[in-house]
């Protein structure tokens, strides 16, 4: 049935608009109007509504083009631009982060034990073990090595400080390098000058180790000296026990104070938590030791909850992710987040009798695997 102009009219008036302003019945009305309009039919009403019904079919024309522009075709077209447009491209979409990657850390320890008999002078044998993730989890810590002898990283290899013994037990120290040897020829064994009756390391770090020589005085008594020496320096071997190599105080503290600053003997040894720079002749060595010495030598929990977790802590170290606590009878190794173990298994050191940490050195994220790779291969 077709709509009359005043018909047409109220409907186009009404307000809100369905669906934008039409609905498909009148939609569908309009057209058909517009066609019967163009091709001659005629309903049978009076000629006065003619020109009236013609300006409402041109005005529900306009309409539907505004419809048809606005309308699904050209929200389709305007989503196609969208695609392509780099301004729309380029605005954030929400999507599910990645969990950063854990870093993996290993801690290398290196430990010693003396041995002397009544009456005579001590001599040393040394071991080093690692600890690092087994796996790519890196809370989950194993053993990875348990070597004998004593290995210290410098440069981009591992050194062995060797004891070297004469034909009469006295000892002496040789480094030499033990990874990525360019000969597999051993290096010939430094001689044991004639004053020295041994020599024991008492920390090894970064480039520096500090060791204790018993010496004859000149009597022929035992003396002890205490050196601190860059590797370089292990295996120049001196005439004389005075004159042997080694890093003086001011050479690492250049801002020591005048009263400490001359000091040739001194050395590094272990306190709960830290090392501290010592000396047998004055008082008053700086407390801070420098990165060229040693590195890592903060804590990073309290003792309130170092002790939490080993009650029996007598010494501890701690770097990323990892604690180790010296109880007296072993090293227990866990890996640690904000404050509290999370270790599926603790990994336990058993010590010696004697035996005594003299290295405590840290790496991390890919110079683990190479560590362990290391290690391995000694």
């Amino acid at each position: 049935m077709d709509l009359s102009d005043k018909e047409l009219k109220e409907q186009l008036g009404r307000d809100p608009f369905a669906r934008a302003g039409f609905d498909e019945e009148l939609k569908k009305k309009i057209r058909e109007r517009i066609d019967a309009e163009r091709g001659g039919r005629r309903s049978p009403r009076r000629f006065a509504w003619r020109l009236p019904a013609a300006a409402f079919a041109s005005f529900a024309l306009i309409l539907l083009g505004i419809w048809l522009w606005n309308g699904p075709l050209e929200r389709g077209r305007q989503s196609e631009e969208a695609i392509a447009s780099p301004v729309q491209a380029s605005t954030p979409v929400p999507t599910a982060l990645a969990s950063p990657k854990a870093t993996p850390y290993a801690l290398l320890i290196g430990l010693r034990t003396d041995r002397k008999e009544s009456g005579s002078f001590p001599t040393s044998r040394y071991r080093t073990v690692l600890v690092a993730p087994k796996g790519s989890d890196p809370d989950e810590l194993g053993l990875m090595a348990n070597t004998a002898g004593l290995y210290m990283p410098y440069g981009q290899n591992f050194w062995h400080i060797a004891a070297v013994e004469s034909a009469d037990g006295r000892q002496t120290l040789q480094a030499t390098q033990a990874t990525n040897r360019k000969s597999t020829k051993l290096d010939a064994a430094v001689a044991v000058p004639d004053y020295l009756l041994s020599e024991r390391v008492l920390y090894a770090g970064n480039a520096y180790l500090a060791v204790e020589s018993t010496v004859k005085d000149g009597q022929g008594a035992p003396a002890v000296n205490w050196w601190v020496k860059h590797i370089n320096q292990i295996n120049l071997k001196a005439k004389t026990a005075a004159s042997e190599p080694h890093t003086a105080l001011r050479d690492l503290f250049p801002n020591a104070e005048p009263s400490v600053a001359g000091v040739q003997q001194w050395s590094v040894s272990r306190n709960p938590g830290q090392w501290v720079a010592v000396s047998k002749t004055v008082d008053g060595l700086p407390s801070a030791l420098p990165s060229q010495l040693v590195q890592h030598d903060v804590l990073t929990m309290s003792w309130e909850d170092i002790q939490a977790i080993e009650p029996g802590a007598q010494d501890a170290f701690t770097y990323g992710n990892v604690l180790g606590v010296v109880t007296g009878r072993e090293i227990r190794v866990h890996a640690v987040r904000e404050g509290k173990s999370v270790s599926p298994d603790t990994v336990s050191i058993p010590l010696g009798a004697g035996e005594s940490v003299v290295m405590v050195q840290w790496a991390q994220d890919g110079y683990v695997q190479r560590w362990i790779t290391y290690m391995r291969g000694l």
